[in-house]
């Protein structure tokens, strides 16, 4: 329970919006590349509630090419492969009605998490 809490503020004290639109959707980037023991997570709303069928996307360094993608299940988990010399992967989790988030990945299995991360309501 106390390393929920710790990723939650964690997360939320990191993150940054980026981009807002006309429809107040803003993009949120966790600023520091988040330290992992495998490339999977759980996503929670802000209320706690693991989040199924969220697109979750590896994307390329620039943010703008989609190189491989999943979606939640019903505990709101996902999990990737990991791809042989890649040093950072780049994510973004989109659901309507939330905001974007982007999260720069970095494998690390001796100093590394389980990623617990949560999406924001967009306005």
């Amino acid at each position: 329970m106390t390393t929920r809490l710790l990723w939650f503020v964690v997360g939320f004290l990191f993150s940054v919006p980026v981009d807002l639109d006309a429809q107040g959707v803003a993009i949120i980037e966790i600023e520091n590349v988040q330290l992992a023991r495998s490339l999977a997570a759980v996503l929670h709303d802000p209320a706690g509630f693991p989040m199924a069928s969220v697109l979750v996307e590896e994307l390329s360094s620039d943010w703008k090419e989609s190189l491989r993608s999943t979606k939640t299940d019903a505990t709101g988990a996902f999990t990737f492969a990991p791809v042989k010399g890649r040093d950072i992967y780049y994510f973004q989790l989109t659901l309507k009605g939330f905001n974007p988030l982007r999260l720069r990945v970095k494998l690390d299995r001796k100093r590394g998490k389980e990623l617990q991360l949560q999406m924001e309501f967009s306005t």
